[in-house]
């Protein structure tokens, strides 16, 4: 085991109490979706799980991505980042 260290240094002449919890991190969720195809659903167990959605479209192809929140992720995110990633062509890397 190799001990690490979390340091959280408040700003300026802020003083309080913090309270953490350390979390396990399972791997990212991910599945396959298909244009004009069926609802697919992912959940996290865990804070900082990530999230992932694959689909195959072609060139011009135009999609639209509609996503509906629920649980704790719904009650306590305004708002969420939703980033799309560079397409790739014939297995290249991102």
């Amino acid at each position: 085991m190799i001990a690490n260290t979390i340091q959280l240094p408040p700003s300026g002449a802020n003083v309080g109490t913090i309270t953490s919890t350390l979390c396990n991190v399972q791997p990212d969720a991910s599945a396959t979706v298909t244009p004009g195809g069926g609802t697919v659903s992912l959940t996290t167990t865990a804070p900082g799980q990530n999230m992932s959605l694959t689909y195959s479209g072609a060139s011009g192809q135009r999609v639209s991505f509609l996503t509906e929140a629920s649980g704790k992720f719904a009650r306590e995110c305004d708002e969420y980042d939703i980033t799309i990633l560079k397409a790739r062509w014939n297995d290249e890397a991102l």
